[in-house]
């Protein structure tokens, strides 16, 4: 684990030794020069299999589309199965377990055979507001035989032996991705990947159009595979061989008529339900900053040519589709030559942390004068869509969409690791998250591009970080936190101090008002 990107959740610059300055974290953020904030995932294998919870707020009582926790649900199920009559019923119960110091939400599932109880489980959830992910904390069962409890199989709880919570369901469904929903190593390791987000499926209840598909295995039984579908405002909706037949409340089906997954690409996520987010253009993700003043660095030798590249988050924003975007200005030099300068607009949904992309205006210049516009592109415009830039819960394998305009720009990527090392002259990042972007307008064409956490763009094909800029010095960070590690020394000679938040922070300026 390094203590630059993955352990250490916060850096502030403090220009002196004192206990006061490392733990005051408003002294701190007044002369803040650089603040990382943790990786959310790691990865095991092909399957990401440990997501944050300490930095994280969590619901137990909320509306979700794909699992709803609110008390009351109840969801029935009916199949036949080896030529038997399975059932299962799930039940939101108004009831709360506390585990790991979580408030979950305790959901019961029955499991009846042939008209007799098999198996009872209280299984434990709870949904993080910060990406609407919804967290899977472990489960008590009870194997029923004639009426009488015989055992416990397949039980876990977080905290226990070594387990820790996973993701039952994203909040951002992305195609590809590949995730742990329980992580209790040699109790309970059920893993899915994302297969479908235009699966056709047929209930006694009706047809769901455009449903996630969800393709389940386990290390514990290599040759035991499930599929699960679930439907936007409903939920699970089968469990091979078990059928959705009954709801409470009951499925309105004119109100969730069209509300499916609007998925084109079969291979990579283009649809991303921006209808149920609310945007901000100022904040962070856990690999974006999206704050006035914050710029980075990069360098490297592209072909014998000396390569740069300045990225600037300006104090300046615009309306694109509805939406008032934060503008990042991007300048690329060639020996020394000014090449390209892009305006790219950008939101973060704060429902789910998605760095959304809704367009960029470029300038390519010659001899000091503009001579071309090449990939300009705007959500809204021709039928061009936002696209995401950086999940807010970065799942391996996972693939999407960064820019959707069918004629002059659709980017897109995929999340191929999340432990890769770069070195930079700014230092050196183990546990980089790291992107594969191609383009169907461009085949052939590969870049990849590694983001640490807290600083964002760290590697872009040929270039590296060299040096960033702080935030503008009226934007500092606030909220709750304990020293972890040693201090780091820059090469420039600044000290940074390692701050692991424990709690929400928020974004404030200096005189004391919440952005």
């Amino acid at each position: 684990m390094n203590s630059i990107t993955h352990s250490i959740l916060n850096m502030f610059k403090c220009s002196n030794r004192s206990s006061s300055c490392k733990t005051n974290f408003m002294a701190s953020a007044l002369a803040l020069i650089l603040l990382l904030t943790g990786a959310y995932a790691q990865d095991n294998g092909d399957f990401t299999d440990s997501f944050r919870i300490d930095d994280r707020t969590f619901v137990n009582d909320a509306y979700h589309p794909l699992w709803s926790l609110v008390p009351g649900t109840i969801l029935a199920y009916a199949g036949i199965e080896d030529g038997e009559t399975v059932e299962q019923i799930i039940t939101v119960i108004d009831e709360t377990f506390m585990v790991i110091g979580v408030e979950t939400r305790v959901v019961e599932e029955r499991g009846i055979e042939d008209g007799e109880l098999v198996e009872v489980s209280r299984n434990y959830f709870a949904i993080c507001e910060e990406t609407n992910d919804v967290y899977y904390f472990g489960e008590d069962v009870d194997d029923y035989e004639n009426g009488e409890i015989v055992g416990h199989e397949s039980a876990w709880l977080s905290g226990v032996d070594g387990a820790t919570p996973g993701i039952l369901v994203p909040g951002t469904a992305l195609l590809g991705s590949r995730f742990f929903q329980e992580v209790a190593p040699g109790l309970a390791e059920d893993r899915v990947e994302v297969v479908s987000l235009s699966a056709t499926v047929e209930t006694p209840l009706g047809t769901f159009e455009n449903a996630l598909e969800l393709f389940e295995t386990t290390p514990l039984e290599p040759d035991v595979e499930d599929t699960k579908f679930f439907f936007p405002g409903v939920g699970l909706i089968k469990d091979d061989p078990l059928d959705l037949v009954s709801a409470v409340p009951e499925i309105d089906f004119e109100a969730i008529a069209g509300t499916g997954y609007n998925q084109i690409d079969p291979e990579f996520t283009d649809d991303f339900r921006i209808e149920e987010c609310t945007f901000i253009n100022v904040g962070r993700n856990p690999y974006f900053i999206l704050e006035p003043g914050f710029q980075i660095f990069l360098e490297g030798d592209d072909d014998g040519e000396f390569a740069e590249k300045i990225v600037t988050v300006l104090d300046e924003t615009r309306l694109v589709d509805g939406v008032e975007t934060r503008v990042i200005e991007e300048m690329e030099f060639v020996d020394g030559e000014l090449l390209e300068v892009s305006r790219n607009f950008f939101a973060i949904c704060q429902e789910t942390n998605d760095v959304f992309y809704f367009g960029e205006d470029v300038d390519v210049y010659e001899d000091g004068e503009i001579v071309d516009h090449p990939g300009v592109w705007l959500a809204g415009v021709n039928g061009a869509k936002p696209g995401i830039l950086i999940p807010g819960t970065v799942l391996l394998g996972a693939k999407y969409y960064q820019e959707t305009d069918l004629e002059t720009a659709l980017d897109r990527a995929e999340n191929n690791a999340l432990d890769s090392e770069v070195v930079t002259p700014f230092g050196t990042f183990s546990e980089t998250f790291e992107t594969l972007e191609t383009s169907p307008l461009e085949p052939g064409d590969e870049s990849i591009k590694n983001y640490a956490a807290g600083i964002g763009l760290v590697f872009d094909d040929v270039i590296f970080l060299t040096e960033l800029t702080e935030a503008s010095t009226d934007l500092v960070d606030s909220g709750d936190g304990d020293l972890v590690g040693e201090d780091i020394t820059h090469p420039d000679g600044n000290v940074y101090n390692q701050i692991l938040l424990t709690g929400q922070s928020v974004t404030m300026r200096t005189d004391g008002s919440e952005i």
